[in-house]
């Protein structure tokens, strides 16, 4: 994806998210090259609660990369 996919996709994200009550925030590189840090970004990282996580889906599934989940890693575990 290049810069500007990014930048539409965040775009996209940020509209259908405003619009809900969603609570969530831009994570990852993403997050960085938007406060202006120069980082190779390859994805949208959204941190939002387990319901936000379902929200999330259910409002943008062109952009899921699969069904929300419980994965643990280690000490971490998570709702992707």
């Amino acid at each position: 994806m290049t810069v500007d996919a990014h930048w539409r996709a965040l775009e996209i994200v940020t509209d259908r998210l405003a619009a809900s009550e969603v609570t969530w925030a831009l994570s990852g590189t993403a997050a960085l090259a938007a406060h202006g840090i120069d980082v190779t970004c390859r994805d949208l990282d959204v941190v939002t609660t387990v319901g936000g996580a379902r929200q999330t889906l259910a409002l943008l599934p062109e952009f899921a990369v699969g069904a929300v989940a419980i994965v643990t890693r280690g000490n971490i575990r998570a709702h992707l």
